[in-house]
């Protein structure tokens, strides 16, 4: 029997890509790439709201930086700007999201930002091993 995959691959490609924002247009996610400048250094998906047919809940899917540009503000501004959208529609009252469990650096992104682990470790859709993670709303 083969075991759960413990995180992403080592290396994102192309490929990988256009497989998420395919995905993302099936199934209504917003997905967006994170520029500096006119480099595109990241991307983000999320839904924001009606996660599970839950109008009260928002989803955080993705959100990959490349290596030189982590640990530069650049994740939590990226982070605020998505919080700040899906409030605005005021009716979130939680934002919920996965984490891989063998990912440390982002379990510490995430918690400094005010997101909780609130279950797992699971094994996801995608054959991972994830953390569920979620922030509480306050409006």
């Amino acid at each position: 029997m083969d075991s759960p995959a413990p995180g992403p691959a080592a290396e994102a490609s192309i490929d990988m890509a256009v497989a998420d924002i395919e995905e993302a247009k099936a199934e209504s996610r917003i997905y967006c790439g994170i520029f500096h400048g006119k480099k595109m250094i990241g991307v983000v998906s999320y839904v924001p709201s009606r996660f599970e047919f839950r109008p009260v809940d928002a989803f955080i899917l993705l959100l990959m930086i490349i290596p030189p540009y982590r640990r530069k503000g650049i994740g939590g501004e990226v982070i605020g700007h998505i919080e700040k959208e899906i409030c605005a529609k005021g009716r979130v009252k939680a934002i919920i999201g996965t984490l891989h469990v063998n990912n440390p650096d982002a379990i510490r992104f995430w918690q400094k930002h005010g997101y909780k682990v609130v279950g797992g470790p699971e094994v996801s859709p995608g054959k991972s091993t994830v953390y569920r993670l979620r922030k509480e709303i306050q409006q």
